[in-house]
């Protein structure tokens, strides 16, 4: 949590007016070079975009640290920028969850499980001991339970995907005008 809030602090500094040295108003900001400023301003940026890699270029950070002004200009880069984080391939042997999997699946990528409390206890007895999250919304039908069973038990998201667990209710709703 300390992290994001730097970078929130430090977007807040910059948009407030980039004139301003960070911190603003500090006694000693006029002793600190632009040149260092600037750097740790890229320092910021790309350490948000290793931080949220799923904002690609993270434009919005880009401009609130003022990167493209004339006293600090850094290329946007692009999702596609070689970053220093890759997603970690899933270990083999993994249990997979997908919301549109199926209890009676092997847990594989190819069947995926549908309850993530199932693929828990199963990845526990397992060596590989890791659970993979597909993208969509998982909706907990009830509480998810670990015990000393499983430690060291790894749970993640699908490379390349987003997954959502919800304790709320999936609502499966017709929707129909009414009084038209």
């Amino acid at each position: 949590a300390i992290p994001g809030m730097m970078i929130v602090g430090l977007s807040v500094a910059t948009a407030a007016g980039s004139s301003n040295k960070w911190p603003i108003r500090a006694p000693h900001a006029d002793k600190v070079p632009a040149s260092f400023d600037c750097e740790m301003r890229k320092a910021a940026y790309d350490y948000g975009r290793k931080l949220l890699p799923r904002l690609g270029s993270f434009e919005s950070l880009y401009y609130a640290l003022g990167l493209n002004g004339p006293g600090c200009t850094a290329p946007m880069r692009g999702a596609d920028a070689t970053s220093p984080f890759q997603p970690e391939p899933a270990p083999s042997g993994s249990i997979f969850v997908s919301p549109a999997g199926d209890d009676e699946g092997a847990g594989t990528e190819a069947t995926p499980l549908r309850s993530i409390q199932l693929a828990c206890d199963r990845a526990a007895a397992s060596a590989a001991r890791t659970v993979v999250l597909r993208g969509g919304t998982h909706f907990l039908s009830s509480t998810i339970t670990l015990n000393a069973s499983h430690s060291n038990l790894r749970v993640m998201a699908h490379p390349g995907e987003v997954p959502v667990v919800s304790g709320g209710v999936e609502l499966k709703v017709a929707w129909r005008p009414h009084d038209v």
